[in-house]
């Protein structure tokens, strides 16, 4: 299939040339960072609020580091949820980005495609196993 030259700014090499050489229903498994032109100022934005939480407020360091990360998924959460409900319209299994903005994602090569065009998504690459040697 032919990929549009945003499309082909956000896929790696790899990507690429996987998705336009493999028939549209070939299964993928992809890892996308989403966040489109927003996302800094946003992330810049969430970051100031950040602030609010001090140390002294919290009886341990537990739960001070507890709030910090629940601040957080909140954050990544307001960012990117729009995002991923585009991907699971396309019918793609979307799953990490709780604490940080790469997603794996996992369906026909033809929807990986259209996922690219989408504004949330701001690059991508294919998911590769990792050997533990």
């Amino acid at each position: 299939m032919k990929l549009d030259p945003t499309s082909r700014d956000k896929a790696s090499g790899d990507l690429q040339a996987l998705l336009e050489t493999t028939d549209a229903d070939a299964r993928v498994r992809v890892v996308l960072i989403l966040g489109g032109a927003g996302a800094t100022v946003a992330a810049s934005s969430a970051a100031m609020h950040r602030s609010d939480l001090h140390r002294s407020d919290y009886g341990s360091s537990t739960d001070y580091r507890r709030a910090l990360i629940d601040r957080r998924r909140t954050e990544v959460r307001d960012l990117t949820a729009d995002t991923v409900r585009d991907l699971e319209k396309l019918s793609l299994q979307v799953t990490g980005g709780e604490i940080g903005r790469a997603v794996v994602a996992e369906g026909p090569a033809g929807q990986i495609a259209r996922a690219l065009a989408l504004d949330g998504v701001s690059s991508a690459i294919l998911d590769a196993p990792i050997g533990l040697d």
